[in-house]
């Protein structure tokens, strides 16, 4: 095809060039690779910064119920980079996004570290929060309301996240 350009540039070889063009256009096959290499790369990224480092935990080895969690949360991300419409494509916009996803990742990943006690039910909490308008959360001292459940909503995607921490409930059950 190459020498055929160079040898012969006429009215037929244009339209060919145009057809062969236009059935790369149809089946969209640059978006699709490009859309593999991403995953790909989150999955590199998860690889390097997160897996590799995984063993060292504030607290000496994490426990499994916590590796699970956080496994999850990954899995999760992973699920929306290579379904969600959003981030399907190949312009600037879509390869931006792509920042929030592995902001989250370290999030999730820093919170995984605290060992905190809330870790090992984040997801459970955090389905609970996105399904009430209002919860409480009522639990030990030092098991992460504070510090840990701030960090897991910003990385579910909540812009605006207030904590108090109120000596006493205003109301009774």
């Amino acid at each position: 095809m190459i020498n055929d350009s160079i040898e012969n540039s006429s009215i037929k070889f244009r339209q060919e060039i145009g057809k062969l063009t236009n059935s790369y256009l149809e089946q969209d096959t640059f978006s699709h690779d490009t859309n593999l290499l991403k995953v790909t790369a989150l999955n590199a990224f998860i690889r390097d910064h997160i897996l590799h480092q995984q063993n060292s935990t504030k607290g000496g080895a994490p426990n499994k119920t916590s590796v699970s969690m956080l496994n999850q949360h990954i899995d999760r991300i992973r699920k929306l980079l290579s379904t969600k419409d959003v981030y399907q494509g190949c312009t600037l916009e879509h390869f931006q996004m792509i920042v929030s996803l592995l902001q989250s990742i370290m999030i999730y990943y820093n919170c995984f570290l605290l060992q905190l006690p809330l870790f090992n039910v984040s997801i459970d909490l955090l389905k609970q929060i996105e399904n009430n308008t209002v919860t409480t959360i009522e639990t030990a001292t030092g098991s992460g309301k504070s510090t840990l459940l701030p960090a897991l909503l910003i990385a579910e995607g909540y812009d605006k996240v207030i904590v108090t921490q109120p000596r006493r409930l205003p109301c009774s059950s």
